[in-house]
C-alpha cells in the first residue's frame, strides 16, 4: 500500500486512538510495535507528499511523526522524535505557511539545536515582518553556532536590507575569536563577510589567517583562489567599459595580476581537498594556465595536467 493513498484522516485517526490508549496506561509496551508502525507510514508519507511538493500535507504527517514518537512508552523525545518536528517547520515553511513555521520551529529550540534552525526561524520572523525578533534570532544562534554559513547569510541580507553595514556581525565574531582564538572557521567566516561586501583585501587576510590555524583544511586556500579569481573577473568587466587606453592596459595588468596569484591557493587547495574541490580547483587552474601557455613551458605542462585531471574526474560534481 502506498502509504500516501492512506490518506491524513486516517493517520489523524490512527493517532487520536493511540492517544486515549496511552492515556488509559501510558507504559503499556503493546504500542510500541503499532506506534512504529504508523510512524513509519506517517514518515512515508510526509517524504511522498514533499517529493509532489504539497508541502502543507507533508508539514502535518512531519508533525504525526513527531507525535507518534512522544509518547510516553518511548520515554522523552528522542533525536528521531525532534528530527521530524524540524522537517515539520521547515515544510511548514516551503508551504508559505509562516505563523505555523514558527511555531513549530520554535518547538524545536532547545531540542533539535542547528544553526539550520535559527536561520531558518529568522527568515519566517522576516517574512512575517518582524525585523527585530529576525535579527534576536540569528543572533542568539550565532552565540550557539558562530560558523554558522547559514546564520552568516542571513545576518548579512538582513544589515543590507535594512541598508546598514555589517558590522555588528564582525564585531560578533571578533568577540567570538577573543574566547576561542585557535578556531580557523571563525576567521574563515569573517573573511566570507568581507567577501560579500567587497572589502577584499581583508577577505583574503581572513583566509590566510584560517590557514594559518587550519594549514591542512582547504577550504580557507580555496576561497582565497576563488575571492582572487571574482577580483579578476570584476577587473575584466572594468577593462570592458574602459575607453582610455592607458587605463584599459592597466586594468588588464592588473586582472593578470590576479589570475596569477590564484595559482598557489588554487593548487594548495587542489592537494588537500576532496574529490569536489580537486575538481574545482582543476577547472579554474586550466582556465589560468592557458591563459598563460605561452609565457613558460611549465604552463602548458600544467594546463594539459588540470584538463586531463578534470576530463578524467567529470563526476565527481
Amino acid at each position: 500500500l502506498n502509504p500516501i493513498d492512506v490518506g491524513g484522516d486516517a493517520l489523524e485517526l490512527a493517532l487520536n486512538a493511540f492517544m486515549k490508549a496511552s492515556e488509559i496506561n501510558p507504559t503499556n509496551k503493546d504500542l510500541v510495535h503499532p506506534l512504529n508502525v504508523t510512524y513509519q507510514t506517517s514518515w512515508d508519507a510526509a517524504m511522498s507528499y514533499n517529493v509532489l511538493s504539497e508541502f502543507s500535507k507533508s508539514s502535518k504527517a512531519f508533525e504525526n511523526c513527531y507525535k507518534l514518537r512522544s509518547f510516553p512508552v518511548f520515554g522523552p523525545a528522542d533525536s528521531i522524535a525532534n528530527k521530524a518536528l524540524y522537517y515539520a517547520g521547515l515544510t511548514a515553511t516551503l508551504a508559505k505557511d509562516t505563523e505555523r513555521s514558527i511555531e513549530l520551529l520554535n518547538k524545536c529550540r532547545g531540542i533539535y539545536e542547528t544553526g539550520e534552525l535559527y536561520a531558518l526561524l529568522s527568515e519566517n520572523y522576516k517574512i512575517a515582518g518582524d525585523t527585530v525578533k529576525a535579527i534576536e534570532i540569528l543572533k542568539e544562534g550565532f552565540t550557539k553556532y558562530p560558523a554558522s554559513q547559514e546564520i552568516l547569510v542571513g545576518l548579512i541580507n538582513i544589515y543590507i536590507d535594512r541598508k546598514e553595514k555589517p558590522e555588528q556581525v564582525i564585531e560578533m565574531l571578533h568577540e567570538a575569536q577573543k574566547n576561542d582564538p585557535n578556531n580557523a572557521s571563525l576567521y574563515y567566516v569573517e573573511g566570507n563577510v568581507y567577501k560579500e561586501i567587497k572589502n577584499y583585501d581583508k577577505a583574503i587576510e581572513m583566509f590566510r589567517k584560517a590557514s594559518e590555524i587550519s594549514p591542512d583544511s582547504p577550504i580557507p586556500y580555496y576561497n582565497e583562489g576563488a575571492t582572487l579569481y571574482e577580483i579578476a573577473l570584476e577587473l575584466q568587466q572594468q577593462a570592458d567599459n574602459e575607453e582610455d587606453d592607458n587605463k584599459y592596459n592597466n586594468l588588464l595588468l592588473q586582472r593578470d595580476d590576479c589570475l596569477k596569484r590564484c595559482i598557489e591557493p588554487f593548487e594548495k587547495a587542489f592537494l588537500k581537498g576532496d574529490a569536489v574541490i580537486k575538481l574545482n580547483c582543476a577547472e579554474y587552474l586550466k582556465a589560468i594556465y592557458f591563459r598563460f601557455i605561452d609565457e613558460a613551458p611549465e604552463n602548458k605542462a600544467n594546463y594539459e595536467k588540470y584538463v586531463k585531471y578534470a576530463e578524467e574526474n567529470a563526476d565527481a560534481e
